[in-house]
């Protein structure tokens, strides 16, 4: 665990580019009817557990990922390490998040600030009102969320990046759809070498 102290400190230093964000082969964008987007963690009835496998500098912490949904505008998550301790236990809330534990070694404002707001974008639902234009007319749709962009593919939402001052600052991809269920979940930050990947364990989760 001692990895993570690595990363509340040079967390700042991957926080500013020098460029803008701009989303790839996009010619403009259009209004649209207002559309909800990301609808993966709204069912107050789920409970979704996940294999985890958290990589930050080279370093791996397999374990547990458990996402409960209390309401539409919030969500508990929990990191259960394979030796059966709590990582972390998190209240992810529209503007803030609430640490119910954490692990003295994860135990840092910033990352746990940063680590929030990845969770945040993976289940909160958004309204979108705006949506990209492209010059092939065949391309997946593309809703704007504020500087968050959520593209669809085949009517399944495929991917989701992180905007943040015109940067990019993480993607979440979802692959490997059984029905509407995202068996595979990849989380890439953007800002310091982080990723997080998630396996859909259906036999624990409770829908």
């Amino acid at each position: 665990m001692k990895v993570f102290l690595s990363i509340s400190f040079l967390v700042i230093i991957f926080l500013c580019s020098c460029s803008s964000y701009k989303f790839p082969n996009a010619t403009g964008s259009r209004v649209i009817p207002t559309t909800a987007v990301n609808s993966y963690f709204i069912d107050t009835a789920q409970t979704s557990v996940y294999r985890c496998k958290i990589n930050a500098f080279k370093k791996d912490l397999n374990g547990t990922l458990v996402i409960k949904t209390l309401s539409v505008d919030e969500h508990r998550v929990a990191l259960l390490s394979d030796f059966g301790q709590t990582v972390f236990d998190i209240s992810i809330l529209p503007n803030s998040y609430e640490a119910h534990y954490v692990m003295d070694d994860l135990n840092k404002k910033l990352l746990l600030k940063e680590l929030s707001s990845l969770f945040r974008t993976l289940t909160q639902q958004q309204y979108s009102q705006e949506s990209m234009l492209f010059a092939e007319t065949q391309h997946w749709p593309v809703y704007v969320v504020g500087k968050s962009y959520y593209q669809y593919k085949e009517r399944q939402l495929s991917l989701i990046t992180w905007v943040l001052r015109n940067k990019a600052r993480a993607e979440i991809a979802f692959t490997d759809f059984n029905g509407a269920q995202a068996q595979t979940i990849h989380i890439a930050h953007k800002r310091f070498p982080l990723t997080i990947e998630l396996l859909f364990d259906a036999q624990q989760s409770v829908n």
